[in-house]
């Protein structure tokens, strides 16, 4: 899996074939500066005009001569323009001084308080270098934006022009995460303590500086850290990486992914507790639904002390295999249902009879309709990973005895094309019904683990529904799946118990592995060639991430499920 270090800008940005918006007026000053707003204030100095020497395409471009901004304020900006949620947008610039003149370059609001969207502070060369800010909002629709705005910092003569808006795809982020040019798009929270951050280019894992915490009193709250608001996509899983060490031997430090406004929802956590070298820490953000307003990366210190973080990234992993409150006890939470209009039935929830718990589901069906799915209700959405085997299992009973339904695990999508499809009949006692399906060599990430369907007149009463290890004792016997044949990397059994089986293709040559738990640690892994096993009998049942290098330094990714049956 390719790793994506992220920052507000790049130098050189080779620019692609993507969609010219016009959102800023007069990009190139082509017709003069009447529709960029200029002011030097408080005392500062500068005059604003436009020059066939500021050129870089066209005739003119912006010249700006900065005398004293030691008091004042000193600014060039673009008209007022929209943004609107799900879109990344990106300004790219061409500019250059002779005086190594450094400027704040943003998309920022028009109006009071003038808030920042993106940001970046770039201290100019006396060659042409094409620079550029992304930025996203998490309004719907805000319409008074500055999409290119410059505040000159120090003294010099600066050339700006052909500034351009290109409108992205909105995708996640963790801005400047290597802290290679500073911490501005980074958030400080005292949160009822002290915490004052700043770069450091003593102590730096990877690159030329990280980032220093000095943390004191922590006991009325835990101060926070925490990188700029962006967007997760839906159903897709992120694994975010980071570097951390401390001063303080056991200091705790608790990593989340968290809506940056309340309620704060956590999509990911992991608590690390951090030594005086550096180590590596992953934990695992996901959310069913699309989100916005997100911080990918937010570090709370609960523990005194001065702690540094370094090298934070994220990569797209194969969705984990999930079944949200199979036990039901938040009622049909995370749970879909449907009744066709040909049919009338009830499905709900109720503390009245359960196989494990306080609650089960059940389905009253007293018209079940012409369709096999009139009367229906299935799991969350959720992931499978590539060549993989899953055995599930869910109990049920009926008021009496031959009550047909059907049992599937299937696309979340249209067409619902089933993975596994069979019918059963209820029995009066719960009973555990029991499959087992294979994903192929294309990774799932729109799967409803259990689907049932109700197909008579009667009361169906379901629980448990679980994912299960592979030789899951079971009343019903699973059907038999055949091994897939594949050019990829496998993991079986996937959930296991005792022995992992690692194969790859011989072609891969030498391999390293490694294996994280939820909570970043590594636990296991080694080199080898072709197969290998790895014991992990003794590792604690849960979600584990298991990475592959090859010799060209390509990574693979496995999500890899240890059961405690």
């Amino acid at each position: 899996m390719k790793k994506v270090l992220l920052s507000s800008f790049f130098v050189f940005v080779a620019i692609s074939t993507w969609a010219q918006a016009d959102g800023v007026c007069n990009p190139s000053f082509e017709s003069g500066l009447a529709e960029w707003q200029n002011f030097a204030n408080n005392g500062a100095i500068a005059t604003f005009d436009t020059s066939s020497t500021a050129a870089t395409d066209g005739a003119v471009g912006a010249l700006i001569n900065i005398q004293d901004v030691s008091v004042g304020t000193c600014v060039l900006s673009a008209c007022v323009a929209d943004m609107y949620a799900n879109q990344t947008y990106r300004m790219t610039f061409w500019a250059k001084s002779d005086n190594g003149v450094e400027v704040l370059a943003t998309m920022s609001k028009a109006s009071p308080g003038y808030t920042n969207f993106a940001s970046a502070n770039v201290i100019l060369t006396d060659d042409w270098v094409q620079y550029e800010v992304s930025g996203s909002v998490t309004e719907d629709f805000i319409s008074d934006v500055r999409l290119a705005k410059f505040k000159f910092l120090s003294e010099g003569v600066v050339m700006i022009d052909d500034i351009q808006i290109d409108i992205l795809e909105l995708s996640p982020e963790v801005c400047q995460g290597d802290f290679e040019i500073g911490i501005d798009s980074w958030a400080v929270n005292q949160n009822g303590g002290s915490i004052a951050a700043e770069v450091d280019a003593v102590n730096a894992f990877e690159g030329m500086q990280s980032v220093k915490l000095t943390v004191a009193s922590v006991e009325d709250g835990s101060p926070i850290f925490s990188s700029c608001p962006t967007y997760m996509p839906p159903a897709t899983s992120l694994l975010v990486h980071f570097w951390a060490k401390s001063s303080t031997a056991g200091a705790v430090l608790e990593a989340k992914t968290a809506l940056q406004l309340a309620p704060y929802t956590v999509y990911g956590e992991t608590v690390a507790s951090l030594t005086e070298e550096w180590q590596e820490f992953t934990f695992t953000a996901y959310s069913e639904n699309e989100i916005n307003g997100v911080r990918l990366a937010k570090f709370a210190f609960p523990t005194n002390g001065v702690h540094w973080i370094d090298n934070v990234w994220f990569e797209e992993v194969p969705p984990s295999p999930v079944l949200c409150n199979g036990d039901f006890e938040a009622a049909l939470e995370s749970w879909v249902s449907s009744v066709a209009e040909d049919a009338d039935a009830t499905i709900a929830a109720t503390p009245a009879t359960s196989y494990d718990g306080v609650v089960c589901a059940y389905a009253e069906v007293n018209v079940p309709g012409s369709s096999s799915s009139s009367v229906q209700m299935a799991s969350c959405r959720a992931g499978a990973v590539q060549d993989s085997t899953y055995a599930v299992s869910v109990w049920i009973k009926g008021t009496e005895p031959g009550l047909a339904f059907n049992v599937l695990s299937a696309y979340a999508d249209s067409p619902f094309e089933a993975l596994f499809a069979e019918t059963f009949e209820t029995e009066t006692e719960w009973t555990e019904y029991c499959w087992q399906f294979t994903a192929d060599s294309t990774v799932y990430d729109g799967i409803r683990m259990v689907k049932l369907q109700f197909l008579e007149e009667g009361t169906y009463f379901v629980d448990g529904a679980a994912l299960q290890a592979l030789e899951h004792d079971c009343a019903n016997e699973p059907e038999n799946v055949e091994e897939p044949m594949t050019n990829e990397a496998l993991c079986f059994p996937n959930p296991v118990r005792h022995q992992l089986n690692v194969t790859v293709p011989q072609s891969w040559g030498q391999v390293e592995s490694d294996l994280f738990s939820s909570a970043g640690q590594r636990v296991g892994g080694g080199v080898w060639q072709g197969q290998t096993t790895m014991d992990v009998q003794l590792l604690p049942a849960g979600f584990y991430v298991l990475t592959i290098a090859k010799e060209n330094g390509e990574r693979t990714t496995k999500v890899v499920q240890i059961s405690s049956y």
